[in-house]
């Protein structure tokens, strides 16, 4: 199973989820809401999973 945080707006929020081993960070720490289109600019930014909707693969 795949863990997602959301809503991260702090380093310390940040920390304590990675040492809770938790798999997806994100929140307005990371980025604001974007496009899709501004997203897939981003691939060596993105977790792994994530970079396939560049190639305009599903990520689940």
């Amino acid at each position: 199973m795949t863990v997602v945080a959301e809503g991260i707006e702090t380093r310390e929020q940040q920390q304590d989820l990675a040492r809770r081993h938790c798999d997806i960070l994100q929140g307005y720490l990371f980025a604001r809401p974007m496009p899709l289109a501004d997203l897939k600019q981003l691939p060596d930014l993105l977790p792994v999973g994530f970079r396939n909707i560049k190639k305009g693969n599903s990520i689940h």
